[in-house]
C-alpha cells in the first residue's frame, strides 16, 4: 500500500532485540484503497499487521552485503475502537441570540504506540438517542499514545426530532443524570485520513453537571396564614434571579414553573411546599414570583414553631428550600421542558427583631374592671422590621413591669404586617393573689406602685408584655401558640406631662415669725400652717379617693427660692372628690427653713403692704389612695402652683381702730408718758399672724411722738382686740414746734377731741418683717378720752363791790391711771349757753397758780383747796340766779402734768352744770 526509506541502524552481538527508529520518515501510499482499509483497521481492531518486504545493504564481519532480500511481519495495536472517549469540559455560555453555541473538551484515552500527529479538522455531528441535535469541528486534531484532548465547539440544532429531546437532555445536564452522546465524523480535512475517519462514532457520556435554575431568592413579602397543626398557608411576594444557562447573550424565558422543596433552618427541615404558577416577566434575569401555596408541617408543626419564635426574636434568620423545581422555558431552540432541576437557595430574611421598636401611642385607665382590677386601654405602634405578613389572631398578654405581674391584656383578631402595626390593647390591671399577697409581702403591689408613681412623675418606664395564649381560650393551632408565649416585647411608657396639682389654694395660712426687735436675730425657721384646696386632676379615670397626704414644700417669690421644708410633713387626713378635681389636706406640725432672707422679707413685706400677694409654692406630695384593687401609696407628685393671697394691704382706714374710753396712761416720765391703748385691728386676710411684737410710730399733724406696740401679736382673720402700748416722748424746749403740736394734741384728747394719727411702721418687729413694715403707713383716729376733768362747779354768790365776783368751787376728775397734778390754770372765760347753742360770755376766773400743786390720786377725783374768783359783767347781775342748774361752757388754759410728766400747757374746754348756790354772807 506504499513504501518508505529506511535509515541506516546498527545491531548488536548477542541480542535477540534490537530497536529500530524510523525518526521522521515518508510513507508513499501506493494502494490508497488498501490504506483507507489500513485507517479503518486502526480504529476499530484491537491488533493488525503489517508486512513489511525489500532490499537492504548490510555489513557484518567486515564484510558488506548488498541487495539482501528482506521480508518481516510487525504486529501494530490498534485504537480497538476508540472506545475510552469522555467529555471533561461542556459549556453553553457562548451562545447569542439566534445560535446554542456548545464548547466541549474531550478525551481519548488509548494505549496503541500509533500516533497521527495530524489528523486535520474533524468535523463531527451529535447524536442523543439516535436524534442528531447539532454538529462540532475538532481543529487540528491529533491522536495520541495515553491521554489525547480535542477541543470541540458547535451549535446545537433545533428541530421537530430533536426539540423534545433537548429539554431532558439539558435537565440532565444541569440536574443528576449523565447522558449518553454520540459524536459522529462526517468529515476530516486530511485527505489521507478521511475516507479512514468518516463515519466512525464516539461513543461518550455527557456528564451530569448540576447547577440552580435559580440562582438567588429574595422574598418581598411573606404572608404567613395557620390553619392547623400540620399546615400553614405561605404566601410570598418572591424575586428569583435566574442562572443563564445558555450564557449570557442567549435569551431565555421562563414561562411557567413547579416547586418542590423542603423549608429547612438550620439544621431543621420545617416542613415542604408545592407549588406550580405561570411566570410573568421571565424573560428578565431577575422577575417576581409570587408563592402561594400551603407548607405541611412536619412533627405537628413542632419545629415550624421554633422556626417562628426565632423569626420574631431575631433579627435576621436565613431559610433554605432545597428541591427540585420544573420550568418550561423558551429559547432560541424553542420552547422546552426542564425538569427535575435542582433547587437550593437561602433567603435571608430580616427578622421581626422581637418588635424591639414599639411605641405607646396612648394610655387610658378610664374606670373599673368587673373583674376586681381597673380597666385598661393601651393603643401601640409596633414596628415590624420584616417582610412577612403573619395572622396571629387574638393576642393575649401579661403586663409586666419590674419583673412583677401587673395586669392583663388582649388584642383582638391580629394580623400582624411589615411596618407599623397599630394595635389597640385593653385589659385589667388587675394583681394576681398568691401567698406573699396573703402575707402583705406583695413585690406586685410595689412595683404596680412604682410604674403609677413613674407615670404621674412624667418619667418613662419600661413595661415588659409577655405572651399568655393557649389553645382553649385562643383557638388556634399549637404552635401558634407556643410563637405568642415566646413574645416577651419591651416598650417604654412615657408618663404623663399633665401636672395632677394644678393649683393650690389656701383657706386658712397661719404664719409664726420667729425673733424679736430687741436680738435683731432669729433662728431662721418659720412655722407654717394652712389649710389647703388644691385642683386634682387624676390622670386615670378609675375610681381613686385619698386618705392621707404628706407634702414637701418650697415657696418662691420673685422669681427665686426663699424657703424651704426639710422633710416631709407628718401624714395628715385628706379628702378628694375626684368628679371635682378637689383634694383637701392641711398643712400642719411643719417649718419653713429660710434660704433666702431678702426673699422671705419681700414676700413678708407684700403680705403687709400689698392688696394681694402671689408667691410659689412647689414641691411634691405624697398620698395613701384607695382603689379598686386596694390601697396604694402615690409618692413624688411634684406640683408648682402660683398662690395669690389677699394682703393687710398696708392697714387701710377703718382697720386700725383705738378704742374708747382711751384713758389708760400707765405712766408719767419726764421724758413723757406711756399708755395702753384698746386697739381694733381688722385683718381681711386668712393669715394668721403670730410675732412677738408688731410695731408702729404714732404721727399728729407730722410730728412723731413715739411708738405703739402690740406684744405677742396673734394676729387672727377678722376683727379682734388687741392692747397697743403706746409710748408719748415729749418734745425738748427748742423743739418749738412739736412743743406746739403736742399742745394741741393733749387738748385735743383731754377735750375728748379726736386726733388723726398717722402710723408708720418702725424697726420694732420681728427682723423678717423690719423691711415691710418699715414700709407700712397707715392711719387711725386717736380718740379724746370721754370723761369731763371738770366734774363738778359750786357757785358761791357774795358780792364785794361792783362788778360783783363770786367764788367757785371747782371739783376735777382724774380717769387715767396715774396722778394728775394741776399746776396753773389763765385765761379762763365763763360762757352761758342757751338752747340753741348761743354762748354769751358771762365772766372770767381769775388766774390761779397752784403752790402745791393740786393733785388729783389715780382714778378718783378732788376739790380744788382753794375756790376760783368768778368776776360777772355788769349786764349779767340781773340773770345771775339763772345760771343756777344751766350749761355753761369755759375754756381756757390749764397747766397740769401726770406723775413725772409735766407740767404741760392745755387749751381747756369743757361743758359744766353749775350745780349749786350758796347763800349769802
Amino acid at each position: 500500500m506504499g513504501f518508505m526509506f529506511l535509515p541506516s541502524v546498527s545491531t548488536e552481538g548477542g541480542k535477540d532485540k534490537n530497536p529500530l527508529l524510523i525518526p521522521g520518515k515518508v510513507v508513499k501510499i501506493t494502494d490508497k484503497k488498501t490504506w483507507t482499509q489500513f485507517g479503518k483497521d486502526l480504529v476499530v481492531k484491537d491488533k493488525l499487521q503489517w508486512h513489511l518486504t525489500g532490499k537492504i545493504n548490510l555489513r557484518a564481519l567486515g564484510r558488506t552485503y548488498s541487495n539482501v532480500n528482506f521480508a518481516k511481519d510487525v504486529d501494530i495495536p490498534g485504537f480497538s475502537g476508540l472506545k475510552n472517549v469522555s467529555i471533561t469540559a461542556f459549556s453553553l455560555d457562548s451562545s447569542n441570540s439566534t445560535n446554542v453555541v456548545s464548547k466541549m473538551t474531550v478525551m481519548i484515552t488509548q494505549n496503541s504506540t500509533v500516533n497521527i500527529e495530524s489528523m486535520g479538522d474533524l468535523t463531527m455531528e451529535l447524536y442523543y438517542q439516535n436524534v442528531s441535535i447539532g454538529n462540532g469541528i475538532a481543529l487540528n486534531s491529533s491522536l495520541t499514545t495515553g491521554e489525547t484532548f480535542m477541543h470541540v465547539s458547535g451549535v446545537i440544532i433545533s428541530t421537530p426530532q430533536s426539540l423534545p429531546l433537548l429539554g431532558p437532555l439539558i435537565s440532565n445536564y444541569l440536574g443528576s443524570v449523565d447522558s449518553p452522546v454520540v459524536a459522529k465524523i462526517v468529515d476530516c480535512s486530511n485527505p489521507l485520513l478521511k475516507d479512514s475517519l468518516v463515519g466512525i462514532q464516539l461513543n461518550t457520556i455527557l456528564p451530569s453537571n448540576p447547577q440552580n435554575l435559580v440562582k438567588s431568592l429574595d422574598f418581598d413579602s411573606v404572608n404567613i396564614v395557620p390553619l392547623n397543626d400540620k399546615i400553614v398557608g405561605m404566601k410570598s411576594g418572591s424575586v428569583i434571579s435566574i442562572q443563564q444557562i445558555l450564557g449570557p447573550n442567549s435569551p431565555m424565558d421562563i414561562l411557567e414553573t413547579s416547586l418542590k422543596v423542603d423549608l429547612i433552618w438550620g439544621e431543621r427541615v420545617l416542613g415542604n411546599l408545592e407549588y406550580s404558577a405561570k411566570v410573568e416577566g421571565g424573560d428578565k434575569p431577575t422577575f417576581s414570583l409570587p408563592i402561594d401555596g400551603n407548607v405541611s408541617m412536619i412533627q405537628d408543626g413542632k419545629p415550624w414553631a421554633t422556626f417562628t419564635e426565632a423569626y420574631v426574636a431575631d433579627e435576621k434568620v436565613v431559610l433554605r428550600l432545597k428541591g427540585k423545581m420544573n420550568a418550561k422555558v423558551k429559547t432560541v431552540l424553542g420552547i422546552m421542558e426542564l425538569s427535575g432541576l435542582s433547587m437550593e437557595s437561602s433567603v435571608t430574611l430580616v427578622g421581626m427583631a422581637g418588635f424591639n421598636d414599639t411605641t405607646v401611642t396612648n394610655l387610658n385607665l378610664p374606670r373599673d374592671a368587673k373583674d376586681g382590677g381597673i380597666k385598661i386601654f393601651i393603643s401601640v405602634i409596633m414596628k415590624n422590621p420584616s417582610v412577612a405578613t403573619m395572622a396571629m389572631g387574638d393576642l393575649n398578654f401579661l403586663q409586666i413591669y419590674k419583673g412583677e405581674q401587673i395586669g392583663y391584656l388582649v388584642s383582638k383578631n391580629v394580623t400582624l404586617v411589615p411596618g407599623d402595626n397599630h394595635l389597640n390593647l385593653s385589659g385589667s390591671i388587675i394583681l394576681p393573689k398568691n401567698e406573699s399577697s396573703v402575707r402583705g409581702n406583695d413585690p406586685n403591689r410595689r412595683a404596680l406602685q412604682e410604674f403609677f408613681n413613674r407615670y404621674i412623675a412624667g418619667l418613662t418606664s419600661p413595661v415588659t408584655v409577655k405572651g399568655n395564649a393557649n389553645t382553649t381560650t385562643n383557638n388556634i393551632p399549637e404552635w401558634v401558640v407556643k410563637v405568642i408565649n415566646s413574645l416577651e416585647i419591651t416598650t417604654e411608657i412615657q408618663g404623663t406631662n399633665k401636672k395632677i396639682i394644678q393649683g393650690l389654694n389656701l383657706n386658712s395660712m397661719e404664719m409664726s415669725i420667729p425673733g424679736n426687735a430687741s436680738s435683731n436675730t432669729d433662728d431662721g425657721y418659720v412655722p407654717f400652717g394652712s389649710s389647703v384646696s388644691s385642683v386634682f386632676v387624676s390622670p386615670f379615670g378609675f375610681n381613686l379617693s385619698t386618705s392621707e397626704v404628706s407634702t414637701k414644700v418650697s415657696i418662691l417669690y420673685n422669681g427665686g427660692l426663699a424657703a424651704v421644708m426639710e422633710d416631709y410633713s407628718p401624714w395628715v387626713p385628706s379628702t378628694s372628690n375626684q368628679l371635682l378635681n378637689q383634694l383637701n389636706f392641711t398643712l400642719s406640725g411643719v417649718r419653713f427653713k429660710i434660704v433666702n432672707r431678702t426673699l422671705f422679707e419681700q414676700l413678708s413685706a407684700a403680705l403687709v403692704n400689698q392688696p394681694y400677694a402671689t408667691f410659689v409654692m412647689e414641691g411634691s406630695a405624697s398620698a395613701k389612695v384607695h382603689t379598686a384593687i386596694g390601697p396604694l401609696s402615690l409618692e413624688g407628685v411634684e406640683f408648682s402652683c402660683p398662690v395669690t393671697i389677699k394682703g393687710f394691704n398696708k392697714f387701710p382706714p377703718g382697720d386700725l381702730v383705738m378704742k374708747l374710753p382711751n384713758q389708760g396712761i400707765t405712766g408719767g416720765f419726764k421724758w413723757g408718758m406711756t399708755m395702753d391703748v384698746a386697739l381694733q385691728i381688722n385683718n381681711p386676710t386668712i393669715i394668721t399672724l403670730k410675732t412677738e411684737l408688731m410695731g408702729m410710730n404714732h404721727s399728729f399733724d407730722g410730728v412723731i411722738f413715739g411708738p405703739v406696740t402690740v406684744y405677742d401679736v396673734v394676729l387672727l382673720p377678722g376683727s379682734h382686740s388687741y392692747v397697743g402700748k403706746v409710748v408719748f416722748y415729749k418734745p425738748q424746749p427748742h423743739e418749738t414746734h412739736k412743743l406746739k403740736v403736742m399742745r394741741k394734741f393733749l387738748s385735743h384728747y383731754s377735750d375728748g377731741i379726736d386726733c388723726p394719727l398717722v402710723l408708720y411702721g418702725n424697726e420694732m418687729n420681728a427682723p423678717l418683717l423690719v423691711p415691710g413694715m418699715l414700709d407700712l403707713v397707715s392711719s387711725t383716729v386717736f380718740p379724746g378720752q370721754p370723761s369731763k376733768l371738770l366734774k363738778r362747779t359750786l357757785l358761791n354768790v357774795i358780792p364785794h363791790f361792783f362788778p360783783f365776783d363770786f367764788h367757785v368751787h371747782l371739783t376735777f376728775a382724774n380717769p387715767f391711771k396715774v396722778d394728775l397734778i394741776f399746776h396753773k390754770f389763765s385765761n379762763f372765760t365763763v360762757y352761758q349757753v342757751a338752747n340753741d347753742g348761743t354762748k354769751t360770755q358771762i365772766g372770767k376766773l381769775e388766774e390761779k397758780v397752784l403752790n402745791p400743786p393740786f393733785v388729783v390720786k389715780a382714778g378718783t377725783y378732788g376739790e380744788a383747796p382753794e375756790p376760783f374768783l368768778l368776776t360777772i359783767n355788769s349786764h349779767i347781775i340781773s340773770i345771775i340766779d339763772s345760771l343756777i342748774g344751766s350749761t355753761c361752757y369755759t375754756e381756757g388754759v390749764c397747766s397740769l402734768g401726770m406723775e413725772q410728766f409735766g407740767p404741760v400747757q392745755i387749751d381747756f374746754h369743757q361743758f359744766f352744770v353749775v350745780e349749786k348756790k350758796f347763800s349769802q354772807k
